[in-house]
C-alpha cells in the first residue's frame, strides 16, 4: 500500500511505483539556465518556464500500430455532417500541482522584475559610461586644441620676435634716415672737416644737392653683422657718402657713428709781405696756416744796404670742400701787386709820380742809346748817364757798355715813345723799385722792325729825405 502525506506537509507524498500516470504529481519545471557568456550589451532572453503538463486520462484500450499515429478521418458522407468532437474533459489538478505552478509563476515575475531591473541598470550604467566618455573625449579633444593654439602661438609669438630682433636695426637705421636734414649733413662737416673756412651756406647748398633724397641710397656694408649693423650710403653713381654704424641689442638699437667718407679736394695758397692779413673766404687765416717764406726779391745786389726789408709769408690752406676765395689786408697806403702764381708784393702808393717819371726818362735814354749803336755812343751815353749817380751800381754798368755799343748796328726812326711806368714795389724802409715797361720801334735798312718789348725794374734808395736811382734790372 502506498503511503500519503499529510495535506499541508511539505515533502511531496509518495506515490506507488506502479501507479497509474494520472496519479502522479506533475513534474517541477526546469531551472533556468545561466546565459552563455558573451558581450555584457547583449541581451539574453530568459527561457521561458515550462507549462505544466495536463494529467494524462485513463488508459483505453488502442488500436492496433501506434500509438502517435492517428488514423485519417473519413469523409464525411454526403448530406450527412460529423458529429461534433466531445468536449475535453476538466484537468484535474491536484493540491500539490497547483502549488507547484503557482510557485513557478512567481518566481517567474520575480525573473522578470529582476530582468527589467538589471537591463535598466545596465541601460543606466551604459549612458553614464556613454556620457562620461564623450565628456572625456570632448575635454581631451578642447585640451588637444587648446595646446595645439598655445603651442601655435608660442611658435607665431617666437617667429615675430626673432623677426623683430633681425628688422630691429633695419628699422632704427629706417627712421634715422627719415629725420635727416641738409643742416645736420652741414653741421657733420664741420664737425669732422680740418677746417672750417668754407662758409656755412655754400656748405648747405653743396650738403643739400650731394644728399638729396632720391639721388642717396642706402647698403649694407661689407662688415655687416647682426651683432654690429653697419650701412654704407651712396649716390647714383656708386660713390659712397657716408658710413652709418649703429650700436644696440634685441629691439633697442640707435646710431652712434656717422662717417663722411668724402674730403675737401680744393685748396689755395698765397706769399705776401709779412705785414699783410690774408683772409680765406673771408675769415683771417691764423698762426697754423701760416708759412716762413724765401725773400721774394730775386736781386741780391742790395743786400745789406736794405734796412728794414720786407719779410714774406706763404699762407696754405687745403681740404675745402669748394674752391675758396683767398684775399688780404694791406697796411695803409699800400696795394698788392701779382707778380707771380699766388706771389704778391706791396705796391707804395704813396707820392712817388716824380720818381715815376724819372725813370721812364731813363728808360727811354737807355734803349735808345742801344738802338744807335755806332751813332754818336758817347753823346747817348751822357745822356743816359746824367740820370744816375757816379759810384752806383747802374752807373758802372751802363758805363761799361760803351765799348761794345759803339760797334753794334745803328737804327733808324726809332721810337721809344711806348714807354710807360708801372707799380712801385716797396723793398725795405729805405728802398722801392718801379717797373717800367718798353716797346722800341725802329727800321732797318728800310723795313720796319719790332725793336724790344721788355720790363725793366730800376731800384730806389732813401738818402736823406729823397731818393735816388741805385740799381736797375731787366726782367
Amino acid at each position: 500500500m502506498a503511503r500519503y502525506e499529510g495535506k499541508h506537509s511539505s515533502t511531496p507524498a509518495r506515490v506507488p511505483k506502479h501507479a497509474p500516470k494520472s496519479d502522479r504529481p506533475a513534474p517541477k519545471p526546469p531551472k533556468p539556465q545561466a546565459a552563455k557568456a558573451g558581450p555584457s550589451h547583449v541581451r539574453t532572453p530568459a527561457p521561458a518556464p515550462e507549462r505544466a503538463r495536463p494529467t494524462p486520462a485513463p488508459l483505453r484500450a488502442e488500436k492496433t500500430g501506434p500509438s502517435h499515429v492517428k488514423a485519417p478521418a473519413s469523409a464525411p458522407r454526403p448530406g450527412k455532417e460529423r458529429a461534433a468532437a466531445p468536449a475535453p474533459r476538466p484537468e484535474k489538478v491536484r493540491p500539490v500541482q497547483a502549488a507547484a505552478r503557482t510557485e513557478a509563476a512567481k518566481r517567474k515575475r520575480r525573473r522578470k522584475k529582476l530582468w527589467r531591473a538589471c537591463l535598466a541598470l545596465y541601460a543606466l550604467v551604459l549612458l553614464i559610461g556613454s556620457g562620461y566618455g564623450l565628456w572625456r573625449f570632448w575635454r581631451y579633444v578642447g585640451d588637444e586644441q587648446a595646446q595645439k593654439d598655445r603651442t601655435e602661438a608660442a611658435q607665431n609669438a617666437k617667429a615675430a620676435h626673432e623677426k623683430a630682433l633681425f628688422q630691429a636695426p633695419q628699422l632704427a637705421f629706417e627712421d634715422w634716415e627719415n629725420a635727416l636734414t641738409t643742416d645736420y649733413w652741414t653741421d657733420l662737416w664741420y664737425e669732422q672737416s680740418p677746417n672750417d673756412l668754407d662758409t656755412r651756406d655754400a656748405v648747405y647748398d653743396y650738403m643739400r644737392e650731394r644728399f638729396a633724397p632720391d639721388a642717396v641710397q642706402a647698403y649694407k656694408a661689407p662688415e655687416f653683422t647682426q651683432e654690429s649693423p653697419v650701412y654704407v650710403l651712396q649716390n647714383g653713381g656708386g660713390e659712397a657718402l657716408a658710413r652709418v654704424t649703429l650700436t644696440g641689442r634685441e629691439l633697442d638699437w640707435a646710431v652712434s657713428d656717422v662717417e663722411l667718407l668724402f674730403q675737401g679736394e680744393h685748396s689755395a695758397a698765397v706769399t705776401v709781405p709779412s705785414t699783410c692779413k690774408v683772409l680765406c673766404n673771408g675769415q683771417e687765416l691764423g698762426e697754423e696756416y701760416r708759412q716762413e717764406a724765401e725773400t721774394l726779391m730775386g736781386y741780391h745786389a742790395l743786400d745789406g744796404v736794405l734796412e728794414n726789408p720786407v719779410a714774406w709769408v706763404r699762407y696754405a690752406v687745403d681740404g675745402l670742400l669748394l674752391k675758396p676765395e683767398m684775399t688780404a689786408q694791406v697796411p695803409e697806403g699800400f696795394d698788392l701787386l701779382p707778380i707771380g702764381d699766388e706771389q704778391y708784393l706791396l705796391a707804395d702808393k704813396s707820392d712817388t709820380a716824380a720818381y715815376a717819371e724819372r725813370a721812364v726818362e731813363f728808360v727811354k735814354k737807355d734803349v735808345y742809346y742801344f738802338m744807335c749803336g755806332g751813332q754818336n755812343p758817347g753823346g747817348n751815353l751822357g745822356g743816359a748817364l746824367a740820370y744816375l749817380r757816379g759810384g752806383t751800381q747802374a752807373y758802372a754798368e751802363l758805363q761799361n757798355t760803351h765799348e761794345s755799343v759803339r760797334w753794334t748796328t745803328h737804327h733808324n726812326d726809332i721810337d721809344v715813345s711806348k714807354t710807360t711806368a708801372g707799380a712801385v714795389l716797396r723793398w725795405a724802409d729805405n728802398c722801392f723799385s718801379i717797373d717800367v715797361s718798353y716797346d722800341a720801334d725802329c727800321t732797318l735798312r728800310g723795313q720796319h722792325q719790332d725793336y724790344a718789348d721788355a720790363t725793366m725794374r730800376l731800384y730806389f734808395l732813401r738818402e736823406g729825405d729823397g731818393y735816388y736811382l741805385s740799381n736797375f734790372q731787366n726782367l
